[in-house]
């Protein structure tokens, strides 16, 4: 803020002053030091109003650079985990494959040692009863349904992608949402193969001691009806649900592999 500045007085100067040179003088004097007050007073005010705001600038630069980078970072963090889905839902499927499998071997090395086959006519034999079937058709349908996960192709969904949203940081968060929606769609298209595997797998793990029950063959045809039913729910319900809700809604997906928008497009648009 600028102070006071206290002008000099006019010189009183008469026609036949002999001091009016040096008057004058005086007085132009006295206007320079006046006038390089308030040049000084001025450029301290611009430099210190160029100080505060170039601090603001930095302060500003460093916030939006520290925003940017934790951004950065979420982002990437979003799209490994987007990537690695496909990955993982294999891992789950070889994971069932795995257990079916060793519950089957496990189990049939169990039924060898507790139903053995005579060696002559001598032998006692206890034949395998007709429950020891239930175990192994649903292990066995556990590897099948997760093989159908992992192999079947099936027909591709569509994805719909996110609208751009007009800014650059805006344009990012949509690209993220539909890369990870266009990912999912590919672990999710025959979830319900493997959704159904694990309730086999169930099945079949709880209905390991059928052999050793005393029951007949309608009891496990029985069982097998009721397990294939339960089975099959994973896979029936979920389409039924879809088809109704698609039903209500419009259909504006677009084809498989849409076109993730960009910054660009987002402009042109």
């Amino acid at each position: 803020m600028t102070t006071h500045i206290e002008w000099p007085e006019l010189p009183q100067v008469s026609a036949n002053d002999p001091q009016k040179d040096v008057k004058l003088e005086l007085y132009k004097a006295k206007l320079a030091v006046v006038n390089s007050v308030i040049n000084y007073e001025h450029q301290a005010k611009v430099d210190r109003e160029k100080t505060e705001s170039q601090a603001n600038v930095n302060r500003e630069s460093a916030e939006y650079a520290n925003q940017y980078a934790t951004f950065q970072e979420v982002y990437k963090g979003y799209v490994e985990v987007a990537k690695g889905q496909i990955d993982r839902s294999l891992q789950r499927a070889d994971f069932v494959q795995k257990v079916a499998a060793a519950i089957g071997t496990v189990y049939t090395g169990i039924i060898a040692l507790s139903f053995a086959v005579a060696k002559d006519a001598k032998d006692v034999v206890t034949p395998l009863p007709v429950t020891g079937m239930g175990p192994a058709i649903f292990l066995g349908l556990s590897l099948v349904l997760a093989s159908v996960y992992v192999a079947y192709l099936g027909k591709p969904g569509g994805v719909k992608p996110e609208p751009p949203g007009g800014t650059l940081r805006a344009d990012q968060v949509s690209q993220r949402n539909t890369f990870i929606l266009w990912n999912s769609a590919s672990v999710l298209k025959n979830r319900h193969f493997l959704e159904a595997s694990v309730v086999s797998l169930g099945i079949g793990i709880a209905s390991l001691p059928l052999p050793y029950l005393k029951s007949n063959a309608i009891f496990l045809w029985w069982l097998v009806g009721i397990g294939v039913f339960l089975t099959s729910l994973p896979i029936l319900i979920p389409p039924l649900v879809e088809r109704f809700r698609h039903e209500k809604e419009p259909d504006n997906t677009t084809p498989t592999t849409p076109v993730i928008p960009t910054p660009t497009a987002a402009r042109n648009d």
